[in-house]
Parts: structure tokens; sequence; C-alpha cells
């Protein structure tokens, strides 16, 4: 089970009682730091509860954060969490974080989004990097994808609504989506939208 700290305990639950007894054998992955969703599982407790007997390998490396992200979460770890660093090998630099602040409604989104995407575009030679703009629920995908979409229309980018997970699109568009559906995915730029 991949990104097994999504699912609910009863999820997990059920699904580790449908396997048949003699191969009780449940092997799952997943970061309780990066549980994206309101009903996932988020502590060992409850994990142990879901799955009983279950042994825990813990990984202190990261492959696909920025030096800013895993910072980041270091930072926001709980006490008894395990510290990751980076591998040796990889340039994990990144590129500095932007915030808009008091940026509301979703016209003022969108344009403030256009300014940033006119930035990353600037800065990569024309080429545009796969960029996800990520909001709190579904009812949010499309009005903000048609704003957005108007907004970009000048740089000749398109905007995708991505409702309901949809997440096959081409690198040339931005993509809107809700952030229940983007575990797994990988974009190169992200924007959150209304981050609390």
């Amino acid at each position: 089970v991949d990104e097994l700290t999504d699912f609910s305990p009863i999820q997990l639950k059920v699904m580790y009682n449908l396997m048949p007894d003699q191969k009780k054998i449940f092997f799952g992955t997943g970061d309780f730091m990066q549980t994206l969703t309101i009903h996932g599982t988020r502590n060992m407790e409850k994990l142990r509860w879901a799955i009983p007997n279950v042994e825990v390998c813990e990984l202190n490396v990261y492959y696909r954060q920025t030096k800013q992200l895993a910072e980041l979460s270091q930072a926001l770890k709980k006490e008894g969490d395990a510290d990751v660093k980076a591998p040796s090998f990889i340039d994990v630099s990144g590129v500095p974080a932007v915030i808009g602040v008091a940026v509301a409604g979703n016209t003022a989104i969108a344009n403030w989004v256009k300014d940033r995407v006119s930035e990353i575009v600037q800065n990569t030679e024309g080429i545009l990097p796969s960029i996800a703009v990520l909001v709190e629920s579904e009812d949010r995908v499309e009005p903000l994808a048609k704003q957005l979409n108007a907004a970009l229309q000048e740089f000749n980018i398109k905007v995708e609504a991505c409702v309901n997970g949809k997440n096959l699109g081409t690198k040339s568009t931005v993509r809107v989506f809700c952030v229940d559906h983007i575990k797994g995915l990988e974009f190169e730029g992200v924007f959150f939208v209304n981050i609390d």
C-alpha cells in the first residue's frame, strides 16, 4: 500500500483483515508528516491499531525534496520523529519559495500566480516546467482554472482543471488540482492556494 498514511485506520484495518490468514504480510510505505487527507492515519498508535504487530523500518534519507523543504520538515517534526538528511550524490539546492500574503478571490489569486509563472518562464528561457496549482476543495478547481486560464492567455499558456483527480495532462499546461488528488504526482513548480 503506497502512501498508507492517507488511508484512515479503519480503511487500513479492513485491508489487513481482507487478507487470507495464512498470508498476513502487509507491506506499506508512508510518512506521517506527509498525510494530505483529513481522515488519514496520523501516528504510530493508530497504525498499530489497524495493523497488529506491524514492524516499522524508518528511512532517513530524502531524494525528492529540496534543501528548503527538508529544513521545513525538520522544523515541523514532532519529538521522536527521525531526522532526515540529503544523499551526498544529488543536488538538492532548489529555488527559494515565495508567498503571497492577503491575496484573496480567484481573480487576485490568478493574477498573482500569473506573475509568478511569468517569472518562471523567464528564468527557464521560455520553457514551461510542469506546474500544479493546488486548492483545498474540489469546488475550487474549475473556477480558479477558468480565471487562471484567462490570466495566462497573454503568455499562450493553457490551464487545465483536473477535476476529481484527473491527472493526465501535458507538461505545457498549468494544472489545477484539489490537494486530495495529487499524492504520488511530481511537479517542478507547485502553488498552494489558501494554505493555512
